[in-house]
C-alpha cells in the first residue's frame, strides 16, 4: 500500500477551490536478490486520481451579464505505473535492516474536465453537463527510495519505504507498507 501526494493541479488553487491531492494505490512487486544486499526489483503501483473543485461563477460576456451555478472539476487520473529498479540492503545479522533504492517509472496519466450545472446568459437558463478529456501523457522518469525493514523469520518481514518521483513534470512522493514474503 503507498500512500502518495501530487501537486499536478496545485496552479488552480484560489478561492472556493477544493483540491484533493492524495490518493492511495496498491504496489504489487516482485524482487531478485542478485547478492545478499542488492536485489532486481519491478512493480506495478495502481491507477489513481486526484482532482480540484472550482465552485460557481459569474461576470460578464460582451456586455451581457451571466451566472454559473454548479461546479466545474478537473481531474488528474493516472493508469497503472510501472516500476523497474535496483535496491541495496543493509547486510548485517540484525533483524532491522535499511535500504535505498532507485530505478524509472513508466506512468501514464489523462487530464480530464467536467462540469455540471446551470448558465444563465441574457435571462436564459442553460443545463450544462458535460466531461472532456483533454490532455494525456505518457513517460519514464527515475525514482529514488530509502526505507527499513523487520525481519519477522526467516522469509518475511515487514518494511517501511519513502518514495519520490515525478509525473509530468510534477513531484509525487510517498510512505509504502509492505509484507514481504520469500519463497
Amino acid at each position: 500500500m503507498v500512500f502518495l501526494r501530487m501537486d499536478s493541479l496545485n496552479d488552480l488553487k484560489g478561492t472556493g477551490v477544493t483540491i484533493d491531492d492524495d490518493a492511495t494505490v496498491v504496489n504489487l512487486g516482485v524482487g531478485y536478490n542478485v547478492s545478499p544486499s542488492i536485489a532486481l526489483e519491478a512493480g506495478i503501483l495502481t491507477g489513481e486520481e486526484i482532482s480540484a473543485t472550482i465552485p460557481g461563477m459569474s461576470g460578464t460576456i460582451n456586455g451581457n451579464a451571466f451566472t454559473f451555478s454548479g461546479s466545474g472539476t478537473v481531474k488528474a487520473k493516472s493508469n497503472n505505473t510501472y516500476l523497474f529498479g535496483i535496491k541495496y540492503s543493509s547486510d548485517n545479522d540484525s533483524p532491522l535492516n535499511f535500504n535505498a533504492k532507485t530505478g524509472l517509472m513508466y506512468w501514464d496519466i489523462d487530464y480530464i474536465a467536467s462540469l455540471n450545472g446551470t448558465l444563465t446568459y441574457r435571462g436564459t437558463q442553460y443545463a450544462v453537463s458535460s466531461e472532456l478529456q483533454f490532455d494525456t501523457n505518457r513517460g519514464i522518469d527515475p525514482y529514488y527510495g530509502f526505507g527499513v525493514t523487520y525481519d519477522l523469520s526467516n522469509t518475511s518481514s515487514f518494511g517501511l519505504d519513502y518514495f519520490t518521483s515525478e509525473i509530468h513534470n510534477d513531484s509525487i512522493s510517498g510512505f509504502s507498507l509492505a509484507y514481504v514474503s520469500e519463497f
